[in-house]
C-alpha cells in the first residue's frame, strides 16, 4: 500500500499551472504582434471603418482622403438655397453664402479617429471602427462676411424707408402728405437662419426676416384741417373795452397767418404728433407795426368854468 505523508505538500497542479502561465503569455504575446502589425499596416492611412459623410476612407492617407473628398463632396458649390419673400426667390448656392468644405481639416479629422486619448481608449475607438464603422466629422469653413455682401443686396431691392407725414402752406393752401410704412431686411436674423441651414448640409427654403419701419408721424389730417379753419377767415384781435381800432388795424389776413403758420412736431407715450401753431416771432413783429397807432397819450383832466 502506498503511504501518503501528510506533511508533503502536493505539487502535481505546478505543471498545468506553468502551461496555463504558458498559455497567457503567448496569447499576450500574440495580440501585441497583432496590435503592432496593426499599427505598421496603418501608419499615416486611416483606419478602417472610418467614413465621413457616407464615404469610405478606410487605408487612405490624408492628402488621399482630401482628394476623395473634393470629388464626392459637392454640396458648397451645387447645393441649393432659396431665399423668399412675398413670392419673390433668390437662389444661391452654399459657397455664395460664405460656406466652404475644408478639405485637408476633415481628411485630418479622419485620420485622427482612434489616435486620440489614452491607449485604451485609442484600440477601442481602432477595433470598434473596424467593426461598427465610426464616422468623423467634416470641417467647414463659413465666412459670414460673403453672406452679408449676399443679403446686403438682396436688401437693396427690398428695403423701403418710412416716410414721415408732412404740412406745408403755399399761399394760403394746406396741403398735405400721408406718411408712409417702411420695411427692412433682418440682415443679421437671416444670417443666423441660413448658417444653421448650411450646417445641416442641405437644400432649403429660408424666408428673408423683414420688419417694418414705423414713421413717427403716419398721418396729419386732423392737423390739416385746424390748419385749414384758422386760414379760412382773417384773425381779428379784439381791442379792449374802451378802445378803438381804426383802418381794420387789427385785422391779420389769411395772406399773412399763412406766413406764421407753423407745424411743431411733439413727442409723448404713444408715439408723435404735429401741433399747429403761430410763429410768435412772426407775429410779434407785425404787431409792433400796431404800436403807434394805438398808443393813447394820457391827458389831465380838464375842467371848464
Amino acid at each position: 500500500k502506498a503511504i501518503i505523508n501528510p506533511m508533503k505538500p502536493l505539487t502535481n497542479w505546478q505543471p498545468a499551472l506553468r502551461g496555463i502561465l504558458r498559455g497567457i503569455a503567448g496569447f499576450a504575446a500574440l495580440l501585441l504582434i497583432l496590435i503592432l502589425g496593426f499599427q505598421l499596416i496603418y501608419m499615416g492611412r486611416i483606419f478602417p471603418g472610418t467614413s465621413m459623410a457616407g464615404l469610405d476612407l478606410s487605408g487612405l492617407t490624408v492628402t488621399e482622403a482630401a482628394e476623395k473628398l473634393s470629388v464626392n463632396i459637392t454640396y458648397p458649390l451645387t447645393g441649393n438655397i432659396i431665399l423668399q419673400y412675398q413670392g419673390r426667390n433668390w437662389h444661391a448656392n452654399p459657397a455664395e453664402l460664405g460656406l466652404f468644405l475644408d478639405l485637408q481639416g476633415s481628411a485630418e479629422n479622419a485620420y485622427r479617429l482612434g489616435r486620440t486619448g489614452s491607449i485604451a481608449q485609442r484600440l477601442a475607438e481602432q477595433f470598434g471602427a473596424a467593426y461598427y464603422q465610426r464616422s468623423a466629422s467634416l470641417s467647414l469653413i463659413q465666412d459670414e462676411r460673403i453672406a452679408f455682401s449676399y443679403l446686403n443686396k438682396i436688401a437693396s431691392e427690398i428695403d423701403d424707408p418710412a416716410l414721415e407725414a408732412t404740412i406745408e402752406v403755399r399761399g394760403t393752401e394746406v396741403l398735405v402728405s400721408d406718411g408712409h410704412i417702411g420695411r427692412k431686411v433682418d440682415i443679421y436674423g437671416t444670417l443666423a437662419a441660413i448658417s444653421d441651414q448650411l450646417r445641416s448640409f442641405q437644400d432649403g427654403i429660408i424666408p428673408l426676416q423683414v420688419y417694418e419701419v414705423q414713421p413717427l408721424v403716419l398721418e396729419a389730417g386732423s392737423q390739416a384741417e385746424q390748419a385749414r379753419s384758422i386760414l379760412s377767415q382773417p384773425l381779428t384781435l379784439l381791442m379792449s373795452e374802451g378802445q378803438t381800432a381804426q383802418n381794420n388795424l387789427l385785422v391779420i389776413p389769411t395772406n399773412l397767418l399763412a406766413q406764421m403758420l407753423k407745424f411743431e412736431l411733439f413727442s409723448n407715450s404713444n408715439g408723435a404728433t404735429y401741433h399747429v401753431a403761430l410763429d410768435k416771432e412772426k407775429l410779434r413783429a407785425y404787431l409792433s407795426q400796431l404800436v403807434s397807432p394805438l398808443e393813447l397819450t394820457p391827458q389831465s383832466t380838464r375842467f371848464t368854468f
